[in-house]
């Protein structure tokens, strides 16, 4: 079982949508049986001097969330305001806590954007959808 289906599940964590300024939530991402996730952050056009911030918590119980520190991209990511798409990423590897979200700040104008989360690593395959 080497092929992807078996391996990674692909999941809608923020549907793709207009955002207005405020925070957006992911819903809760059970990680358990997983060894890492990564979260992909698409974004459409930024509005004017609008921003988009993004950064991972974690919980034990899907209710008390905390930001979680990450290795490679520092706690936070921006992304500037933009006329064309872009992308961003966010990654879990060794998952100390049971579940994670993508947590977006979307500052001053409504954004175009959009979370996707791949995990892998699954101790039982394949892999169920």
């Amino acid at each position: 079982m080497h092929d992807v289906k078996s391996n990674l599940k692909l999941i809608e964590h923020i549907p793709a949508g207009s955002q207005s300024a405020g925070t957006v939530n992911g819903e809760p991402l059970d990680l358990q049986g997983f060894t890492n996730a990564s979260f992909f952050i698409s974004c459409g056009t930024v509005g004017a001097n609008g921003t988009v911030q993004a950064k991972i918590q974690h919980s034990d119980n899907g209710s008390k969330w905390t930001d979680s520190k990450l290795v490679d991209t520092g706690d936070t990511v921006s992304i500037p305001n933009q006329s064309a798409a872009f992308a961003e990423r966010l990654h879990v590897t060794k998952p100390t806590h049971r579940y994670y979200r993508v947590v977006l700040t979307i500052g001053t104008a409504t954004s175009v954007v959009g979370v996707m989360a791949v995990v892998g690593g699954a101790r039982h395959k394949p892999i169920s959808y």
